[in-house]
């Protein structure tokens, strides 16, 4: 294992407001995630209009991201104020980890 996936591996998962500006990051999260699964790049191009995060949605949405380290791991949108829609996480981080708010 790389030494910085050992040092990110021990530090704490950190729950923090997203901003704005990191809408361009949130999408290509989200494309990666559903990458994983196999899909074709046709069928991932055709995806990205879905998956695409803007800017105004991070601001509306109040959408909240996990970050590890200086790398954000996963994000997810309060769909009434309270419960996440489905959370994008970054295949690489399913382990268990605690959160720190």
């Amino acid at each position: 294992m790389h030494k910085d996936s050992l040092r990110r591996a021990a530090e704490p998962v950190r729950v923090r407001p997203a901003c704005e500006d990191e809408a361009g990051i949130l999408t290509e999260l989200a494309m990666r995630s559903r990458a994983h699964w196999g899909y074709s790049d046709a069928f991932m191009a055709r995806c990205r209009p879905l998956l695409t995060v803007t800017p105004d949605y991070v601001h509306q949405m109040h959408v909240m991201l996990a970050a590890v380290g200086d790398a954000i791991v996963g994000f997810y949108a309060p769909a009434d104020g309270v419960r996440p829609d489905p959370a994008v996480v970054v295949p690489s981080t399913h382990t268990r980890r605690r959160a720190v708010h």
